[in-house]
């Protein structure tokens, strides 16, 4: 795992463990992968890509889930997405 993917991964472990409010976690990961011109490994920045996508996708109306369940996630689907790729980027 490069540095700029452990970086990555504290900010979302922060999360896991509770030291890091959703809203934080969706604040800082986006602000920071959209000013993040640093060169990562493919196969890292495809994780790191995808884990965007699913905090852009983050909602808590049960409306839009429901309306649309393969594209917006909850929290606890967030969760899951989260756990599989911080897999990944071991």
């Amino acid at each position: 795992m490069s540095d700029v993917s452990r970086e990555y991964r504290d900010i979302i472990e922060d999360y896991l463990s509770e030291k890091m409010a959703i809203g934080d976690l969706v604040d800082v990961y986006l602000r920071k992968f959209k000013s993040d011109y640093r060169k990562i490994p493919a196969e890292e920045f495809y994780v790191l890509d995808e884990i965007f996508a699913c905090l852009d996708c983050l909602t808590t109306d049960v409306d839009l889930i429901a309306e649309k369940p393969d594209f917006y996630l909850n929290e606890s689907q967030l969760k899951d997405h989260l756990v599989k790729a911080l897999a990944r980027l071991s």
